[in-house]
């Protein structure tokens, strides 16, 4: 594993985290999170630290398997790995439907969105892992 490149790599995978479940949770989803509401916490309870927290954390470990395997194969490695995470990823969301009382169309935006994301930043952290010196 390159250092620098990795390092580069967990920074941007972490804004392009953080912009992505932004946009998701907070802005795209919110209709669905308030047909739920009682489910969620108040969101002056919520810990930004904890939620940066696993962003930062998620990003090192993506990153890290990358480097691992990595074949530079630019943007397609980037996609197929994404698309191997966010499948994983995604069969574990199927889960929450058995123990949260949510509505299936919210598990179904779940897995979709943590697929996308995955993909997303595998496109992010080939490209800024291909191309960091």
């Amino acid at each position: 594993m390159n250092r620098k490149r990795a390092i580069y790599s967990v920074a941007a995978v972490f804004v392009m985290a953080c912009v992505y479940d932004f946009i998701i949770h907070r802005l795209a989803f919110t209709e669905l999170y308030l047909q739920t509401a009682s489910v969620w916490r108040d969101p002056a309870e919520m810990e930004p630290l904890a939620i940066y927290a696993s962003q930062l954390l998620f990003s090192i470990i993506f990153v890290w398997i990358f480097s691992l395997n990595y074949e530079n194969k630019g943007v397609r490695e980037g996609v197929r790995y994404g698309m191997y995470i966010g499948a994983l990823l995604a069969s574990i969301e199927l889960g929450t439907y058995t123990y949260l009382p949510i509505p299936f169309i919210l598990t179904l935006s779940w897995m979709g969105a943590v697929f996308l994301k995955c993909v997303l930043c595998g496109i992010v952290n080939a490209v800024v892992y291909t191309h960091s010196n």
